[in-house]
């Protein structure tokens, strides 16, 4: 799941951040600068976040990929997951 679709079905802060911007980027009656000003901070917002969730997801995978070691009778032992 995308880091955008997880802030959008939570409640949160920064859900209610964005969509304030969304609000903004489509109000019409805003001049036409601040409504492109509000769209590149969502696009900004919502790019850190999917970066920020695929550097956790990466180091999530790497750390299940590690060889987990047990100590059994004084010796350490590799063990199938």
């Amino acid at each position: 799941m995308s880091w955008l679709h997880n802030v959008l079905a939570g409640d949160s802060e920064i859900k209610g951040e964005l969509q304030e911007l969304a609000a903004r980027a489509h109000d019409e009656t805003l001049p036409a600068k601040e409504r492109l000003v509000a769209m590149m901070e969502l696009g900004s917002a919502v790019e850190a976040g999917e970066k920020i969730q695929a550097a956790i997801n990466e180091l999530e995978e790497s750390v299940d990929d590690e060889p987990k070691y047990v100590w059994r009778n004084g010796a350490k032992v590799k063990v199938d997951k």
